[in-house]
């Protein structure tokens, strides 16, 4: 068979004004893996492909174990209530779930324990005279639930506040006896007030307390 019998396609076709375009053949984006994860992403039914870019919340355990270790940082240095570790994870914007789950692991593992750690402060203040009105409002501060507030400070309530108040005076009078007796009253008043201790307490057990002091000084003069 001759070239003759042919023509030239591409002359073939101008002769038959047919005009000539460039075939153009559209072929998906390759990528390593085939597609790019945000494609694949599209193609499934309820993902929203800006969420998958922008990365979507760790899981709940993982959540409550970075909560746990905060947890365990802040009562590192010293114990802390329940009420103020609390407040500190919610400074550092854990969702409440995560806040609840958190509380309870710490418990279980004795991270907290406001019962002990209230009663063992109120112990300690005792000893120092603290009244139970000023025992509340320190462990107020330290952010403890009102009803651990109100067990720890129920050992105190039966305590005469009179001789409590007398109790600290009268070792403060022997500590003052280098002052006069109005100083050393006006003193040994302002200690216990700052206590917790009325107002008519105070100022009757310090009386008391620097009068008996000095009397059993002077009598042990002669």
């Amino acid at each position: 068979m001759s070239d003759a019998t042919f023509k030239d396609a591409e002359a073939f076709l101008e002769e038959l004004g047919v005009e000539r375009r460039p075939l153009v053949v559209e072929l998906p984006e390759a990528e390593e893996g085939g597609r790019s994860s945000q494609d694949g992403a599209a193609d499934v039914p309820g993902v929203d492909t800006d969420e998958v870019s922008a990365g979507t919340p760790p899981p709940l355990d993982e959540a409550v174990s970075e909560a746990i270790a905060t947890v365990r940082r802040i009562t590192a240095g010293a114990p802390a209530s329940e009420g103020r570790v609390r407040r500190k994870l919610q400074q550092r914007e854990y969702p409440a779930p995560v806040v609840d789950a958190a509380m309870e692991r710490a418990r279980r593992e004795r991270l907290v324990d406001d019962d002990a750690m209230a009663a063992a402060l109120v112990a300690e203040w005792r000893a120092k005279g603290h009244a139970p009105t000023r025992l509340r409002a320190d462990l107020r501060k330290r952010e403890f639930d009102e009803e651990v507030v109100e067990r720890a400070v129920a050992v105190a309530e039966d305590d005469e506040p009179l001789a409590a108040a007398f109790a600290i005076a009268k070792d403060r009078a022997v500590k003052m006896r280098h002052v006069d007796a109005e100083t050393a009253f006006r003193r040994i008043m302002g200690y216990l007030a700052r206590r917790g201790h009325s107002e008519a307490v105070s100022r009757k057990a310090a009386r008391d307390a620097v009068f008996d002091d000095r009397e059993r000084e002077r009598t042990a003069g002669h």
